[in-house]
């Protein structure tokens, strides 16, 4: 994706986002209930794994990022570590942001993608009132100038969940940036733990969680094994004639069929690892 330079935007033609509990106040990295999950290390937004990614080479202060339970503090917490953040930060800090996004997708899957959709076509533009690079700043009622490069990116990623090639999104590989680390360990390829409610079913007889449905098949067989053996007896007895003494067999009751979406499995159609070419000015 290029993305474009300083724009104008008409407030009614955008998604416009600003404050987390409004409209499309998902699509903000300051937003709750997008956990993430890096290395066996949970993350509550976004906006503190992007903060995090500035110091691969300082855990402890990716440490004290990450464990903040505010965003906003998440984000404070790294202002006095900035001068040390990697060397090469402002080269790829967009190409962060972009696998931030995906990571935010892919483990929040259902949720987030459809917030992105119900953006329709319309730009999606972060309202900021100091921020014209990642957002665009109101300059009267109705319009907005920015380069708005979350919002491009957003608008990028919400348009690749309409294509033919939605399944790639399942999967994402890190940047290929040296030390990409999250307290001392490499960052590896991250999946979507389901699949869309829409994607392959099985089915089981009865809705409970997994540990009881397993409870539940081993007394079903017990119950075919006792009814085998019973059977068997009824026809040695009826032989020896003594079988109208046997006990009745109880009747297994039929299961009632459910469709359950299958869980833990990975449709995407590649995992070929690509990383996006931008084109943005420094900001200051």
């Amino acid at each position: 994706m290029e993305l474009q330079k300083n724009g104008i935007y008409q407030r009614h033609e955008c998604a416009v986002f600003l404050k987390t509990n409004e409209g499309f106040g998902g699509l903000s990295n300051m937003a709750g209930g997008y956990p993430l999950s890096i290395n066996g290390i949970r993350i509550l937004t976004s906006e503190a794994l992007y903060q995090a990614c500035r110091f691969p080479h300082m855990p402890d202060v990716q440490k004290l990022i990450i464990g903040q339970s505010s965003p906003m503090t998440a984000k404070m917490k790294s202002k006095p570590y900035r001068k040390d953040s990697r060397p090469d930060w402002d080269e790829i800090r967009v190409q962060i942001m972009h696998w931030c996004l995906r990571v935010k997708l892919v483990q929040n899957w259902e949720k987030f993608s459809a917030l992105l959709l119900s953006t329709g076509n319309r730009p999606i533009v972060e309202e900021s009132y100091r921020d014209p690079f990642w957002g665009a700043k109101p300059v009267d009622s109705e319009s907005l100038v920015g380069v708005n490069v979350l919002g491009q990116l957003l608008t990028e990623l919400r348009d690749e969940l309409k294509g033919p090639d939605v399944d790639i999104l399942r999967v994402i590989e890190p940047p290929a940036f040296p030390k990409f680390l999250l307290i001392g360990k490499p960052i590896g390829a991250i999946r979507c733990p389901t699949l869309q409610a829409s994607s392959l079913h099985v089915s089981v007889s009865s809705n409970p969680p997994c540990y009881e449905q397993l409870a539940l098949n081993a007394h079903t067989s017990v119950a075919k094994s006792n009814t085998v053996e019973s059977e068997e007896m009824v026809i040695q007895k009826l032989h020896q004639g003594t079988a109208s003494s046997l006990p009745s067999v109880p009747a297994l009751s039929e299961p009632i069929h459910y469709q359950l979406p299958l869980e833990g499995f990975d449709s995407a159609a590649s995992t070929e690892k690509s990383t996006p070419k931008f084109r943005h000015k420094k900001a200051s």
